[in-house]
């Protein structure tokens, strides 16, 4: 073997050397770096997903750039938290002098290999289209008020209404297959509860199914006429309003109300919440008081509606 292949093998993996050690030694500079680059990203994608809310609201389809874009987050999102928790463990063990070896190098390596990921999601938040409308014409949809006619969808109504009607009844689920109505149900018993002025204030809040807790805050703030919004300043004024139903539609999994939103509806019993879902199973892990199946058209509602 030459001496300049030698050598060239000693270049490489002295630079080998240099960049693993790089990763021990400068973990803690490395991780400041992502942290950085992904807070923006975070910032961003909140935005993102209040557009995406917005743009549902108009009945406007999402581009599937954006929901892929936003799925690359939330991956992204979980190996990042897994990397921030090595990180304070390292800061947890040096306050005793422990050593932490081995997670300095893994925070630095990959908070290293993160960050080149976080800087091409960034890159990529400048989407060529957001989202579309669907052409009037090309779907022919019944009003609310002929859609709540029909049998199911009737009896589900008298239901919600009956358990709202109940002073022992505080948070009612409402749970259906996509597509069987539970939105439009929803706006027709908001629409029902503000005409009686059954209660004092309604609000009307989309979860989705990536929640993001600050917007579900701002939204409900923005009704209650607030400029901030945490959970506990929304809980001391939602128990100056007399009467208030909160609704919640599409939600996926279980939100904790009372501690990370700020929703009093256990403690304050003039405070009612409705929540929609696909599955009867988030119902239940929401333990909904009450909860109310809507179920698919009969075949006499199906040909009435055709």
């Amino acid at each position: 073997m030459g001496s300049g292949t030698g050598n060239a093998i000693v270049k490489y993996s002295w630079k080998k050397l240099k960049k693993h050690a790089c990763y021990f030694i400068y973990y803690k500079k490395k991780f400041e770096k992502l942290k950085e680059q992904f807070d923006l990203l975070k910032a961003i994608t909140d935005d993102t997903q209040q557009k995406v809310e917005i743009s549902k609201r108009n009945n406007e389809i999402i581009s599937d750039e954006v929901n892929l874009w936003l799925k690359k987050v939330i991956e992204l999102e979980e190996k990042f938290n897994n990397i921030k928790n090595n990180f304070d463990r390292i800061v947890e063990n040096e306050k005793y002098c422990i050593p932490s070896l081995i997670f300095r190098y893994k925070v630095g390596r990959e908070a290293t290999r993160k960050k080149d990921k976080t800087l091409k999601l960034l890159d990529q938040s400048k989407f060529q289209s957001f989202s579309h409308t669907l052409d009037p014409s090309a779907v022919n949809h019944p009003s609310n008020i002929d859609f709540v006619s029909f049998g199911a969808t009737k009896e589900a109504m008298q239901k919600v209404i009956d358990a709202l009607n109940d002073d022992k009844v505080n948070l009612i689920g409402i749970y259906g297959m996509g597509g069987v109505g539970k939105t439009t149900l929803m706006e027709e018993i908001s629409r029902k509860m503000k005409e009686t002025e059954t209660f004092d204030m309604v609000i009307d809040v989309v979860v989705s199914q990536n929640p993001n807790i600050a917007q579900i805050q701002r939204d409900i703030a923005d009704v209650l006429g607030m400029r901030e919004s945490s959970n506990k300043m929304l809980a001391t004024r939602l128990k100056q309003v007399k009467k208030v139903l909160i609704m919640l539609d599409d939600v996926w999994a279980r939100l904790e109300l009372v501690k990370e939103v700020g929703i009093p509806y256990q403690e304050h019993k003039g405070c009612k919440v409705i929540l929609t879902s696909r599955k009867a199973e988030t119902c239940n892990v929401m333990e909904a008081d009450v909860s109310v199946e809507v179920a698919t058209l009969s075949k006499e509602d199906s040909w009435q509606l055709f």
